[in-house]
């Protein structure tokens, strides 16, 4: 609960429990116990969008060989960008509904991007989602900073001294920020 980090919110947390709510990525019985769960965008008050680590520049390793998929855990490239398709999920669900957006950081990610289209957006570290959904209705009071800061842009990392950390010139988050209700 400690880890959690809020780091964007434009007033939709916490949410109520008679909130409609869209799930997409998290478990969706756990999200049930929490807020009143819809099948479908159009029904819902708000998305609620869970994003795994960035890796590879996507969340996959795209091959469903096990050998692959056990490779790409192992070596991940140094782009930390979200790849398109998430980038479109993200757009379309925060053009038609509040959007609250949480991505998994045990790698930093290059959030300035998504940020703008989220009404609220929190950072984990491989968190329970029982503890997500705690947190996104007000249970407990996020109160976890970053233990590193979020570049703006992959040409910010690629500029930034190698044996320094959090020296890119304008992060998206500094290190040490987060937000509480």
């Amino acid at each position: 609960r400690k880890s959690i980090v809020l780091l964007k919110n434009n007033g939709v947390l916490p949410l109520k429990k008679d909130t409609k709510i869209f799930i997409d990525g998290l478990d969706k019985e756990i999200g049930s116990e929490f807020g009143t769960l819809v099948n479908s965008i159009e029904d819902a008050d708000v998305v609620i969008m869970y994003i795994h680590t960035v890796f590879n520049g996507n969340q996959e390793s795209g091959v469903n060989r096990l050998f692959d998929n056990f490779l790409s855990t192992l070596f991940p490239n140094g782009n930390l960008n979200f790849n398109d398709e998430i980038k479109n999920k993200i757009k379309k669900y925060s053009d038609n509904k509040k959007l609250i957006l949480i991505v998994d950081l045990n790698r930093p990610a290059i959030l300035s991007e998504i940020k703008s289209n989220a009404s609220a957006l929190i950072g984990t570290f491989g968190v329970l989602d029982q503890v997500i959904y705690e947190a996104i209705y007000g249970n407990f009071n996020p109160n976890g900073k970053l233990p590193f800061e979020i570049p703006s842009s992959m040409e910010e990392v690629i500029n930034q001294k190698e044996d320094l950390p959090d020296d890119t010139k304008n992060p998206t988050y500094v290190f040490g920020y987060g937000l509480n209700y």
